[in-house]
Order: C-alpha cells, then structure tokens, then sequence
C-alpha cells in the first residue's frame, strides 16, 4: 500500500511537471476518481476568487489549511453544499511550485470526505474539488486553500 502512494505521488508529481513545461492543466493522477458527470449542466457563470472561493454553494472545510509538523497525520476536509452526494477532485489540483506539495486521498469509504497530507515538497495550491448530486449532476466547485510548511 506504502510503495502504491509513493508510485502515485511519484508520477504524479512527473505529470505537473509534463503539465507546466506544456502550459496545459495539471491533476494529481490516481488521487480520484473521474466523475460521472454531464458536463455543462449546471450553469456556472461566475468565477469564484481562488483560496477558499467556491460557485453554488459548494464549500470545503476547514478552509484554508496550514499543513505543519503539528499536523502530521493529516487534516479531514468536507465537501458539502445543496444536494452534495458525492465529491472528485477538479481539474486545478497542482502545486503553484511544480514539485508535489500535499496530498488528497478519500477517507475510508466517504463520498465528500477528503484526507489531505504533507507532500515532500514545501508549497502552496489551490485545490479545485467539484461536487455532485445523487443523479451525478455536477453542483458547483470550490476550491481549497492548502500551504505546505511541512516538508
């Protein structure tokens, strides 16, 4: 299970850095599920600030987090908002650094619990989670405010 994270840390800390050098999107490949979603159906004209920002009423907390010594093991964020069933990270979920600076992994078997942890690499990121309905209709999106002091 160990040697599985340090993989999936591993190419996907290589695929942002494929990502940056191309100028294309970044994702944390293997850290979620791609959702069922259909694209385009709830209207989501507006933009949200980043760091802690969301469309629809979707929020994740605690927001923002602090990843420290302190908090070592880990903190639990919740995905929630009108109709919130289920949550996938999005597609903006790099490190502004390039290098892998958390990590996102679901907690046991929660659909809208989330388990982010220290990556490596010291940094920040504004984690992109999307939220969905019991039909697999995308809600709205929020994204998550995560500094890395531990590394």
């Amino acid at each position: 299970m160990v040697r599985r994270v340090v993989t999936l840390a591993l190419v996907a800390g290589l695929s942002v850095l494929a990502a940056c050098s191309s100028g294309e999107s970044t994702s944390q490949a293997g850290l979620s599920a791609v959702p069922p979603v259909q694209q385009g159906r709830v209207p989501l004209a507006i933009a949200p600030d980043k760091n802690c920002g969301g469309v629809n009423g979707v929020t994740v907390t605690p927001c923002p987090l602090r990843l420290t010594r302190h908090t070592k093991a880990g903190i639990v964020v919740t995905v929630s908002g009108p109709g919130v069933v289920n949550s996938y990270l999005g597609r903006i979920n790099g490190c502004f650094n390039g290098h892998l600076c958390y990590n996102a992994e679901r907690v046991g078997s929660s659909e809208t619990q989330w388990l982010i942890t220290s990556g490596p690499s010291c940094g920040g990121a504004d984690v992109e989670f999307e939220g969905v309905n019991a039909s697999g209709g995308k809600v709205g999106y929020f994204f998550l405010k995560v500094a890395n002091k531990y590394c």
